[in-house]
């Protein structure tokens, strides 16, 4: 695999075996209605290979309550709360109706 690719396949893998850790793999077997071998086998086996697929397919695992925007949008929520946050020069400010 290129390099340009492995430490976003590091990060896809090390994602799904935190959130894996959370809940059992019978859990996750019952819920996939298969055997708790299958997924003993895809966790010890098949995630790296999985990981480094859609690693170079561009794309990331992220947890469902993830939200993500494009980084034109996060760019400028960033210019916003920049420039709001530079103008609070006390605390009461922050529990202000109408700020300046």
């Amino acid at each position: 695999m290129k390099a340009e690719f492995s430490e976003r396949a590091k990060k896809n893998q090390s994602i799904v075996i935190k959130t894996v850790e959370r809940i059992t793999g019978k859990e996750i077997a019952q819920r996939m209605d298969a055997s708790d071998s299958t997924v003993s086998r895809f966790k010890n086996g098949e995630l790296a290979e999985w990981s480094a697929f859609l690693a170079c397919a561009g794309l990331k695992i992220v947890p469902t309550d993830a939200r993500c925007y494009p980084p034109h949008i996060a760019e400028a929520m960033l210019a916003f709360t920049k420039h709001n946050v530079s103008r609070i020069k006390t605390v009461d400010e922050l529990a202000e109706d109408d700020p300046e």
